[in-house]
């Protein structure tokens, strides 16, 4: 295509390849270092993209027949623009994975990585789940099918016990009750006067 005319020239350390259409206007514009090509307004028709695609292969063999080093290059500044559009991307939606996927990244591990999950795992079963059945038990008001030996006959004030709303009564027969002094330290407890 004799049309359009293809110069390389060397611009701020970018090698770029310009393409002018048969009026001499610019009409589209290629970094080689990155990839990234540009249209300029008006540029963008149909002989100019024939002539792209037909010369495509010898950009890169193109001997430089310019360089500019003083000041800003109009096509980098056109292409600085044109690349800050081309890299905006919408928001991603947040990964939620599938049972599936999960699933399929978990035979992906190796032996030796499964393994120490599973360990990982149940170890952490074997912590976990008691304290938390034990701080939902401790947290129950009452404490039904406790025979009445569990229960101290005699207890003293401030001293640690181990069912919240338990039930004793001190050396003088005041009632006490088993409650955490706290809310801070809600699973300490202690008898408290009940009154």
């Amino acid at each position: 295509m004799t049309d359009v005319l293809f110069v390389r020239e060397l611009a701020a350390d970018h090698d770029l390849v310009l393409a002018f259409a048969a009026d001499g206007s610019p009409a589209w514009a290629l970094d080689l270092g990155s990839g990234l090509q540009w249209w300029y307004d008006g540029g963008d028709r149909c002989q100019v993209r024939e002539a792209v695609a037909e010369h495509w292969s010898s950009f890169a063999s193109m001997p430089i027949t310019a360089a500019s080093h003083a000041g800003p290059h109009p096509a980098l500044e056109l292409g600085r623009r044109a690349e800050s559009v081309a890299r905006v991307e919408p928001p991603s939606e947040p990964w939620r994975p599938s049972v599936g996927q999960v699933v399929e990244q978990l035979r992906a591990l190796s032996l030796p990585a499964r393994v120490a999950l599973a360990v990982g795992a149940l170890l952490l079963a074997v912590t976990v789940v008691p304290w938390v059945a034990a701080f939902l038990t401790g947290g129950a008001t009452g404490s039904p099918g406790l025979d009445d030996e569990q229960v101290p006959a005699v207890a003293a004030a401030g001293q640690r016990c181990d069912v919240r709303g338990e039930v004793s009564h001190d050396a003088d027969g005041r009632v006490l009750v088993c409650v955490s002094p706290s809310r801070a330290l809600s699973f300490a407890l202690e008898w408290r006067a009940a009154t």
